[in-house]
C-alpha cells in the first residue's frame, strides 16, 4: 500500500568495510551523507539513513540469517522505468513484524490479505519462530499467528 512517508527501506548486502565505498557512491548520486553519523549508526545498529531532497532512504545492512535469506529470495521487477529487487510477500511480512509498530503490522496484514492464497505459511512460521527465538521474545510468532487468524476470519 502506498504511503506518503517519503522514505524507502533498502536491504544492502555490503560488509561494514565496504560502507565507505557505498557512501561515496551515494554522495556522487546526490544523496546527503553525514559520514560520522552514518558510521556510528552502522556500528551500533547495522542500519543507516541518507537523504536526497525530501526523501529519506533507510539502509539495512545484511547481518542476520533472515536478512540474507530475504536478500537472496528478492524478486526483480520493473517499476516506473527502473528495475529493482523487491522482497517476496513472505519476507516483506516478516520484515514488518520485526519492528512491530502499528503501521508495520497494518502493512503486514495488507500483504497477507492480498496474497493469502499463495503465501508459503511453513516458511513464514519457520522464520517467525526463529526470529522470536533469537530475540528471546515470542512476540513475532504470536503476532504472525494472530494476523493469520484475522486474515482467515476476513476471507470466510
Amino acid at each position: 500500500e502506498p504511503r506518503l512517508t517519503q522514505d524507502l527501506d533498502c536491504i544492502v548486502a555490503v560488509s561494514p568495510a565496504e560502507v565507505l565505498s557505498l557512501l561515496d557512491g551515494l554522495q556522487a548520486d546526490g544523496f546527503a551523507v553525514e559520514r560520522s553519523r552514518v558510521l556510528q549508526q552502522v556500528e551500533s545498529m547495522g542500519t543507516f539513513s541518507v537523504k536526497r531532497g525530501d526523501w529519506r532512504v533507510d539502509m539495512i545492512l545484511v547481518s542476520t540469517g533472515f536478512e540474507q535469506s530475504a536478500f537472496q529470495r528478492a524478486q526483480r521487477f520493473r517499476l516506473y522505468e527502473i528495475e529493482a529487487n523487491f522482497p517476496t510477500p513472505e519476507d516483506l511480512i516478516l520484515l514488518k513484524l520485526v519492528p512491530g509498530r502499528d503501521k508495520d503490522l497494518l502493512d503486514a496484514k495488507t500483504v497477507m490479505l492480498r496474497h493469502s492464497h499463495q503465501l508459503d505459511r511453513p516458511y513464514l512460521e519457520q522464520w517467525a519462530q526463529r526470529l522470536s527465538d533469537e530475540a528471546e521474545d515470542a512476540r513475532i510468532w504470536h503476532t504472525l499467528q494472530r494476523l493469520f487468524q484475522e486474515v482467515n476470519a476476513r476471507s470466510e
